[in-house]
């Protein structure tokens, strides 16, 4: 990502704009923010706006957070040659890529994390009691933010709280563990 070699899509506008943003692999605080990788803004002393950010980024990693949890073997240590463990995860995904669109009972709803946004609720899915919860990473010993990371982070703070808004999240800001 840092030299440019992952061939990521050309940068575009989000639905209902003009404004070009890059495509974003989405983290957690641990990482550091640069223009094509997203964190949360810092939790103390945050905005509406910035909650609203967080609340938006926390609900597109959980989609990946709970199908990593339903793949348990990814879980722990994988027993391979280095050179294989990539093969894998890719492989472990395409699976429950599949059977998520062919099995209907492939997962069960109890499963994984769900937010219901008429009431304002939130559940934890199962897989985070039936087994140990997913390591975090170390926090990066470099804090320097990256500038274009802080521009690209607004310019998506500010869609998600003018065309990208959605009717839920300011009830849901205070539902969700962020």
């Amino acid at each position: 990502m840092i030299n440019n070699s992952l061939n990521l899509p050309s940068p575009s506008p989000p639905p209902g704009t003009n404004e070009i943003v890059p495509y974003v692999f989405l983290g957690d605080s641990a990482f550091a923010l640069n223009k094509n990788f997203m964190k949360p803004f810092p939790f103390k002393n945050i905005n509406r706006t910035q909650r609203i950010f967080n609340y938006r980024l926390s609900r597109a990693r959980r989609v990946v957070e709970n199908a990593f949890g339903i793949l348990r073997v990814l879980r722990r240590p994988l027993d391979l040659d280095l050179d294989n463990v990539d093969a894998v995860v890719l492989a472990c995904c395409a699976l429950h890529n599949f059977l998520r669109k062919r099995v209907p009972t492939y997962i069960c709803h109890s499963n994984i994390d769900s937010e219901n946004i008429r009431p304002g609720t939130f559940r934890e899915g199962d897989w985070r009691q039936i087994s140990a919860p997913l390591v975090s990473l170390q926090r990066s010993s470099n804090r320097q933010r990256n500038e274009d990371g802080n521009i690209v982070r607004n310019k998506f703070m500010d869609y998600f709280s003018s065309v990208g808004y959605v009717s839920f999240q300011d009830r849901m800001i205070d539902v969700v563990p962020l």
